[in-house]
């Protein structure tokens, strides 16, 4: 058997839309296949989830780096809702492995409970401004576990449907159907109907939908074409959004040489962290300190300030092959027929089981309207100057952004997760297709 895994975050082109949206699309699908012959409790596990989703994006941001130079995008909290559905059909050291490189709460009952708590509370919003979603397509003839199929309706709130695969067309029509519907028919076209055939047995579909305003909106008449140092020997022109001074939670990070500031949307509990470098050439700096580092650490450094901020008008795709930089992080058993574990899935053993392609694709997009110091992170703190002075966040240099959803305000780490993740290296770049690979 084989499993297929791919996660798609996609924003609908900004000229055919009101600019006082951001939009963000994530879908991720678990598929599975047959191989042909030659081939201890906390009160709280949400909150352990978040922490442990926060911890593993830094690792999963430093891997992406490393095979990706360019402008990306990913989405931590996408890709653990979705391996956290397959976790309770991998057994043994198998599930060791996925639950101790992900940083999942301890044992499956743990993790589903904080699974459970955090869909509950990316649903509480109305479902245009951000939600999630599962759905379950089984091979008509292949009965899932009782407890398996229990889970999924419980914990992920998806009741598994039957579909023929070995009628690739009516299949894939229906996936992508469930995808046009959960993202407002934005994506429309998920699967080609190449992708399935006789062989495929279950496929894992999630949906992760976000749009929103900024509280602070920049006016687009304010946009220009200005210099952005996409290092210290090269600059281009790109639009720059700009705004006079606002209150902004803002921070020097002196230890990090960098700034932080977060811009909140207008839609409750929900931000963008951007950290830029204080000097154009220092993002490989800045990123080497952040190795192994929780970015939201960083957030509590932060104070009420007046700042005047410039950010560039950007979008950027990225396509990932998840499957390697999962290898590179250490879950290796269940990409291996002959080590991987999957006996939790099926009612009856299906041999050769095992994960054979992890793929997410991302797109954002951000335009006008809207797209405390700890000892332990080693970060000081440079408390600036008298509250009437205005601060100046110009980044005309490469960045690092993160989407969040917090339960306060303050950014705690264990109250808030990150919903996508990435970099501006050059703002005029818009695609980045770090493997190569497109859609399935």
């Amino acid at each position: 058997m084989e499993i297929i895994f791919k996660t798609l975050v996609e924003r609908s082109p900004w000229k055919f839309c009101d600019l006082n949206k951001r939009l963000f699309y994530c879908h991720l699908v678990i598929l599975l296949t047959t191989m042909s012959a030659a081939v201890k409790s906390e009160a709280h596990p949400d909150n352990m989830l978040k922490t442990g989703n926060a911890e593993f994006s830094s690792s999963l941001y430093q891997e992406l780096r490393r095979s990706n130079p360019g402008n990306f995008v990913s989405s931590p909290v996408s890709l653990s809702v979705a391996l956290a559905m397959l976790k309770p059909g991998t057994e043994g050291l198998s599930s060791e492995e996925l639950g101790s490189v992900l940083k999942f709460p301890g044992k499956n009952e743990i993790l589903l409970e904080a699974v459970k708590a955090l869909l509950e509370s990316l649903n509480q919003f109305d479902g245009e401004t951000l939600s999630m979603a599962n759905k379950i397509y089984v091979q008509g003839g292949f009965d899932l576990r009782k407890e398996y199929s229990a889970t999924l309706e419980e914990d992920f709130k998806t009741v598994p449907e039957q579909l023929d695969f070995s009628n690739p067309a009516n299949a894939a029509g229906e996936i992508n159907r469930w995808v046009s519907e959960k993202t407002k028919k934005k994506i429309n076209h998920l699967f080609d109907k190449s992708i399935f055939d006789d062989k495929t047995r279950i496929v894992l579909v999630n949906a992760l939908h976000f749009k929103g305003k900024w509280l602070h909106p920049f006016s687009a008449e304010k946009t220009r074409k200005d210099e952005f140092h996409v290092s210290p020997s090269q600059i281009i022109q790109v639009d720059m959004m700009s705004q006079g001074a606002q209150s902004f939670k803002y921070a020097q990070l002196e230890e990090l040489d960098s700034q932080a500031l977060i811009l909140p949307f207008e839609t409750r509990n929900l931000s963008m962290l951007v950290l830029l470098p204080n000097e154009p050439g220092g993002i490989a700096a800045l990123e080497k300190q952040l190795s192994g580092m929780n970015i939201l650490r960083t957030c509590q450094s932060l104070e009420n300030r007046k700042v005047e901020v410039t950010l560039p008008r950007f979008k950027v795709e990225s396509s990932i092959d998840m499957k390697k930089i999962l290898q590179n992080l250490g879950v290796k058993r269940i990409f291996n027929a002959d080590t991987a574990d999957l006996g939790g899935i099926f009612q009856v053993e299906i041999p050769d089981l095992k994960v054979s392609e992890i793929i997410q694709k991302a797109v954002i997009e951000i335009n006008e309207e809207g797209a405390e110091a700890a000892a332990a992170t080693g970060v000081h703190i440079r408390r600036t100057r008298a509250i009437e002075i205005v601060e100046e966040f110009n980044a005309n240099h490469p960045f690092i952004y993160a989407i969040l959803h917090s339960e306060n305000a303050e950014l705690s780490e264990k109250d808030t997760s990150i919903l996508f993740y990435g970099s501006i290296m050059n703002p005029a770049e818009s695609t980045n297709r770090a493997t190569g690979k497109d859609e399935l």
